[in-house]
């Protein structure tokens, strides 16, 4: 898509005269534009990428809070999930911290509802679960699955920054609270 500067704007001559979106799709494939000068500027960088461009002269890294969320969709009608003991077991054997320093290497922002802080709607009073694999065994012995509960989690692979690594995290987490996961990967254009 190309966008160009109308000089009768009501704000006067725009500074920038002709702006090219190009899509690039895979993260590295952009870096590597940057890097060779086809492009002057990329968008959802993963974070071991960042961390590299940081070293590029000439190039700058910024950081800026965004409304992309991961989350996890849940069907609550059927069962296990329709007991609210196991959805809260999931949330105590979620480790969400951990995620954003190891899988994001810090570059995210813990939210405790659906909206992130610059949303309209977001409450920093609303507050989350702490993880405790302990309390979700519990949990799950109190909702008829002493012995833990096997489930599936389906996660993209290449369609969000980190979605395959979060997805593993998960699992490994949800394992030590009880939980059999399987985790199903599939790649994103498949």
């Amino acid at each position: 898509m190309i966008v160009e500067a109308f000089d009768r704007h009501w704000r006067g001559v725009p500074r920038v005269r002709r702006i090219v979106f190009k899509s690039i799709p895979e993260p590295f494939t952009r870096a590597a534009a940057l890097r060779n000068g086809e492009v002057d500027l990329i968008t959802t960088v993963p974070p071991t990428l960042a961390h590299e461009l940081e070293r590029v002269a000439g190039l700058r890294v910024h950081r800026v809070p965004s409304t992309w969320r991961v989350y996890i969709g849940l069907n609550a009608l059927r069962k296990p999930l329709a007991d609210a003991r196991v959805r809260q077991a999931l949330n105590y054997a979620t480790d969400v911290d951990s995620i954003v320093k190891t899988v994001m290497d810090g570059n995210a922002q813990r939210t405790e509802g659906p909206f992130t802080p610059n949303m309209f709607g977001y409450d920093p009073a609303v507050r989350g679960y702490t993880p405790d694999p302990a309390r979700a065994r519990r949990l799950l012995a109190e909702a008829g699955y002493p012995d833990g509960l096997e489930l599936t989690l389906e996660s993209p692979a290449g369609r969000y920054q980190g979605d395959k690594e979060i997805a593993e995290a998960l699992g490994g987490q949800w394992q030590k609270a009880g939980f059999g996961p399987k985790v199903q990967v599939s790649e994103w254009g498949a």
